[in-house]
Formats: structure tokens, sequence, C-alpha cells
């Protein structure tokens, strides 16, 4: 809120009761307030709903060190993961589950 009244006022736009009474009730401002406070959680659990739909509830798994792992991990874990692998492969390090 403080950063677009300092680029306005920056600007050489004077910022007046009446200014922003008027940007207070302006559809446009009302439309971002909307967008922000019920388009966020709409979005959220949308997106919630549709991959819960076209996956029919399933978790991936994965095969990190020879555990199973369940759920998604980003990229930099899978590959972490990987390559922790592979060093351990190349070091004949054996394995050892944790209990």
């Amino acid at each position: 809120m403080i950063v677009p009244i300092f680029a306005l006022a920056n600007a050489g736009i004077e910022i007046s009761e009446e200014f922003l009474a008027r940007a207070a009730t302006s559809p446009i401002t009302l439309g971002i307030v909307a967008g922000y406070v019920l388009g966020k959680p709409i979005g959220i659990v949308g997106t919630a709903w549709l991959v819960s739909r076209l996956t029919r509830g399933r978790l991936r798994i994965f095969f990190i060190n020879g555990r199973r792992q369940y759920g998604a991990y980003d990229i930099e874990t899978l590959t972490a993961a990987v390559k922790t692998a592979r060093a351990q492969a190349k070091l004949n390090l054996p394995y050892r589950p944790r209990a």
C-alpha cells in the first residue's frame, strides 16, 4: 500500500483526501481487491480439486536411495538424491536404511 503512494507522489501527483476517496471506490480498485481476496483461495482450492480429479487421488512414488518416497518433490530435491545415490554407488558404499 505504501509503495504505490510513494510512486504517485514521486510522479508529481497530488494525493488528497478526495483523490484517495475516489480511488477507494473505483471499480478498478474494487476489482483488484476482490481478485486478491477471492481469486487466490478460489485458485488454490480449484487447482487442488483439479489435480485430485486428474490423478484420482494417487500420489506418485519416488525411490530415493532404495526407499519409497511419496508425494511431489521439487527438481532440486530429486537431483540431489540422484547425485547422492550415484556417488554412493561409485564409492561402493552400502545402503543403510533408517531404523
